[in-house]
């Protein structure tokens, strides 16, 4: 095929095989780069008939070799030749050097020994081991041999040419349009030079115009900002006008990095000094060419320096991953589709999974900084669907947060209100015990199921549509109007509630004053005692009004307190039904939620509501005879209409916080696709 040397100049490499067809004839087959199989051959195939190669040919041959190597091709010439028997000898004096000779071709066409290896007989050894193969170098050069050989690979038929490329699976390139809309990033490591990983990254969908690769090879002696000029894939070949331009005596020749003009830093050294001095485009970037595992690992502790959360997804078979995983915030390991000739069944212990081979462990040894593993048949499916059902419980979890805070905040306020206006405590210790362990657990299940149903039905608000700030973004938090929130949706619920208290106490007084109670009066005048009637105002405040009481009007005023507070708790469960709606979703209209989410509400409430009324019931049956729950009219309607005007003020914070909501996501859609490089240096 081809390749690249440490000093940078091209290297083609050609591969030839003697083999014995069924008739007993030698047969010559070749492979590799074009030029080199090219010259060694003195006729072509074209199809139809077997002819001289004339320079014709040789020319339209190197043209559409040019021609794929610039679309980042690797090409590999093919050609054969049958053997006379008198090269029997000739291959088998070079078969007691080695089974497999390493030649080089000198400047003069003369063959160079290299190495020798032998490889190990088919049931000798595992030929996947290293015990299969040994290499060793020459003391001497096998002068006749080598001269043999050189006149043996002469005279081939070009049989023709191979354009190999890699592609992408089409459910990535997909995937990764699904992670963009999402607002996630992208970003592709290779070791490859830029023109390659340009191309490869183009097939991905990624933005392959100028300023979009960044290269991590340091340039030598503090060069300034360049591209080599070896921007082609190891292995690809490139053209020979093109070898002459860059090599004829100009190896060291640079081009600007960008076709376009600006230039991009190389090397981790000149990207931090690039980003602290000019912009912050190499944070940018969806594309690093020439990476190596080291820098790999620099280049995501500067992401992360600046802010960005990095998920790594590597081969889980190549150990220079392992520094990679751990590095990054999060990892993902993925079983390579290695090939393999026979059957899953029937494969090899050593890349079998079921039998815990060798592969099987390096698997797991590498993967141990992963927080998942994906098996040979994963899919990029399965990891969008975990990236959208991590968003959905993340943004549930934080609406249940919410309510929770909400409710904490809403039972506060309430005490707070209540020991102001020296009420007795409005609700008790019971009960916010029970509305805590009891009842908002039940909506907090509710809020978090019903995260799925907005998800999938909600378009406007699925997941994986939103684009979220990043940690390092400084978006600053508006207190006030959270505040201003909390403050409509909390404090008129509370003064509601305290004003339900004191009525309920005061009619429930009322009840039992003895001027309602006959038997009260009857027994107060054979005892020669006259009870007196208990306002509400005559005990505020409370602790200090029980010390002037007698017991009778001290048993009748705790039973008041405890019959208001009852009704306290049961408006308050209903307050919080309503208010677990509020909270489904933070900006989402009420008959979106209602539409999609009214089975889990309407399951909560009546759960919470058939748990709460027999807490009430039995706690009316533990007080005793008498005891009852006071509704006034003037509690029912507002038991009746308070949620409507509850859930009309939510209403109306919800359309503003949507507006709000969409000129974020308009922000944040254009801070992430906005063009990169437009205010690189020049």
């Amino acid at each position: 095929g081809g390749g690249w040397d440490n000093t940078g100049v091209p290297e083609r490499h050609v591969m030839s095989v003697v083999v014995e067809d069924a008739r007993r004839r030698l047969q010559l087959f070749t492979k590799g780069d074009a030029e080199s199989v090219i010259a060694e051959c003195a006729q072509v195939w074209d199809g139809q008939e077997l002819r001289p190669m004339t320079p014709d040919d040789v020319a339209a041959i190197m043209q559409h070799h040019n021609e794929c190597v610039q679309k980042h091709y690797k090409c590999v010439a093919l050609s054969y030749v049958s053997l006379e028997e008198s090269a029997r000898s000739t291959i088998a004096s070079s078969a007691q050097l080695g089974r497999t000779l390493f030649l080089d071709r000198r400047a003069g066409g003369e063959f160079r020994m290299a190495g020798a290896a032998d490889w190990a007989e088919e049931g000798e050894t595992e030929m996947s081991t290293a015990a299969g193969f040994t290499f060793r170098r020459p003391k001497t050069q096998p002068r006749e041999t080598l001269k043999a050989l050189g006149l043996l690979v002469k005279g081939q038929i070009f049989i023709g040419m191979l354009t190999l490329r890699y592609r992408p699976m089409k459910e990535i390139c997909e995937s990764i349009d699904i992670l963009s809309d999402a607002g996630i990033r992208f970003v592709f490591f290779s070791d490859l030079p830029e023109t390659s990983t340009i191309a490869f990254g183009h097939q991905l969908g990624l933005w392959s115009d100028w300023n979009c690769c960044i290269s991590l090879r340091d340039l030598p002696h503090g060069g300034r900002s360049s591209r080599s000029v070896h921007d082609s894939p190891p292995g690809s070949g490139m053209s020979v006008l093109r070898e002459r331009e860059a090599y004829a005596g100009e190896a060291s020749q640079t081009c600007p990095d960008s076709q376009q003009g600006p230039r991009l830093p190389h090397g981790i050294a000149a990207i931090r000094r690039h980003i602290e001095e000019a912009d912050d485009v190499p944070l940018r970037v969806s594309m690093f060419c020439d990476a190596t595992p080291s820098s790999i690992t620099q280049m995501l502790g500067i992401l992360q320096e600046h802010g960005e959360l990095v998920i790594s997804c590597g081969s889980g078979l190549n150990l220079h991953n392992m520094p990679t995983f751990a590095k990054a915030d999060m990892s993902i390991s993925v079983e390579p589709l290695a090939p393999s000739r026979e059957p899953r069944e029937q494969r090899s212990p050593c890349m079998s999974p079921e039998d815990g081979g060798e592969a099987d462990l390096a698997l797991e040894l590498s993967s141990i900084p992963c927080a998942l593993t994906l098996g040979r048949d994963w899919s990029m499916t399965a990891l969008i669907d975990i990236i959208s059902a991590s968003r959905m419980l993340l943004d549930s979890m934080r609406q249940a947060y919410v309510f929770v805070v909400t409710a904490a905040l809403l039972h506060m306020v309430v005490a707070l209100i209540g020991n102001c206006l020296f009420l007795p405590r409005v609700l008790d210790y019971t009960q916010v015990l029970i509305t805590f362990l009891v009842i908002v657990p039940i909506f907090l299940a509710a809020i978090v199921r019903s995260g799925c149903a907005i998800a999938s039905n909600v378009k406007a608000w699925n997941p994986m549509k939103l684009k979220l700030p990043t940690k390092a973004a400084k978006h600053q938090v508006d207190k006030k109007r959270y505040a201003l929130y909390l403050v409509a949706r909390i404090l008129p619920s509370s003064c509601l509630l305290v004003g339900t208290f004191a009525i309920a106490l005061s009619a429930s007084l009322r009840r039992t004053s003895p001027a309602s109670n006959a038997n009260a009066n009857a027994n107060a005048t054979e005892t020669g005692e006259e009870g007196e009637e208990i306002r509400l105002m005559d005990i505020s405040p409370y602790w200090m009004s029980l010390s002037q009481l007698t017991q009778e009007q001290t048993l009748r005023l705790e039973s008041a307190v405890f019959e208001a507070r009852l009704v306290v708790h049961i408006l308050l469960v209903a307050f919080i039904s309503f208010l677990a709606v509020a909270n489904l979703h933070r900006t989402a209209s009420l008959m979106d939620l209602w539409k999609h989410c009214k089975v889990y509400w309407l399951a909560a409430t009546v759960l919470a509501c058939t748990l709460q009324t027999i807490c009430t019931l039995i706690a009316l049956a533990l007080q005793g005879q008498g005891a009852q729950v006071p509704f006034p009219p003037s509690i029912v309607a507002v038991l009746c209409t308070w949620p409507l005007l509850v859930l009309c003020v939510d209403e109306a914070i919800r359309r503003h916080d949507r507006h709000r909501a969409r000129k974020t996501q308009q922000r944040l859609t254009l801070e992430f696709e906005t063009l990169l490089g437009q205010t690189s240096p020049k």
